[in-house]
């Protein structure tokens, strides 16, 4: 939960947890297609032997990642959203207020937070001998950053572009950090075509976007989703070398198939209901990932 005291504002997956995933299926949801393809990624890309250091490695970054990330929430939801006519308010006015009041404060001990993980998953990658991309991991970090300013202080089709540099950000910064020599680029793609690809265009449907024939193609995303994976994955495989410094990585599109082919399953039987968001609301329906 999130409370009157910094502490509770700077703890990294909190914040999310909290105003983002309240439902428990849309926090397992989102365990299985972020952090677990991502570890599946950094395992794949180094040696047996290796296996443990990269994925300790990963989670570290992973948290250090979540931490700068959060900050980007935090400014939505306490100062964004003081100036737009109808803003989602995911806190209640007492939290929102401290928020306000104490955002400075917030991001400092945030900051502090981030660059002590950072010190101690480059500091393990250094004693462990496991090799990272710390320059390319940064540049994402910022870009991501930069682009989640942009994304808070603009209104307009524009969002779509940011939102899909955030979501970049967020999916492909571990999986570049730990990807292996020469394999960088493969990387960088496969963690764009996972989610932050599909998730840009669904994201584009809102009805503020203006974006019908998009929306009518997308919608209902349950299904658009297992097309999706189905295209990517035959258009991958039919492209990449069949060695398996190419397949290994690739078979992460088809988990996703075979995951998004589930949730589809279980949704037509009305055993699990989608997750509404109002701002699809005069489309159709929205459900996040």
């Amino acid at each position: 939960m999130i409370s009157r005291n910094i502490v509770s504002w700077s703890i990294p997956f909190n914040y999310s947890l909290v105003t983002r995933l309240s439902p428990l299926q849309d926090r397992v949801s989102w365990a299985l297609i972020q952090h677990l393809p991502i570890l599946y990624l950094v395992a794949v890309g180094g040696q047996i032997a290796d296996l443990p250091v990269r994925c300790a490695v990963a989670v570290i970054a992973m948290i250090c990642m979540q931490t700068f990330y959060e900050m980007g929430y935090i400014q939505n939801d306490v100062l964004t959203t003081r100036s737009e006519a109808a803003p989602t308010l995911r806190l209640p006015a007492s939290l929102l207020e401290f928020g306000v009041n104490k955002f400075a404060s917030i991001i400092v001990v945030r900051l502090i937070i981030g660059s002590a993980l950072f010190v101690a998953f480059l500091t393990l990658a250094w004693l462990s001998g496991a090799a990272v991309n710390t320059g390319l991991f940064v540049a994402v970090l910022l870009t991501t950053m930069m682009a989640f300013h942009l994304h808070n202080s603009t209104r307009s089709r524009w969002n779509v572009a940011t939102y899909f540099l955030l979501a970049c950000g967020r999916y492909g910064a571990v999986p570049v950090l730990l990807a292996p020599e020469g394999q960088v680029a493969i990387y960088a793609l496969i963690s764009v075509l996972m989610v932050p690809l599909v998730r840009t265009l669904e994201h584009a449907c809102k009805p503020k976007y203006g974006l019908a024939t998009l929306s009518r193609i997308m919608i209902p995303f349950e299904k658009s989703r297992v097309i999706y994976y189905l295209a990517v994955s035959a258009i991958y495989f039919a492209v990449a070398p069949s060695t398996l410094q190419f397949v290994l990585p690739g078979f992460v599109l088809v988990y996703l198939l075979i995951y998004r082919c589930a949730v589809l399953f279980v949704v037509s039987r009305k055993m699990v209901r989608p997750t509404r968001h109002h701002a699809y609301d005069s489309s159709s329906r929205e459900n996040r990932e």
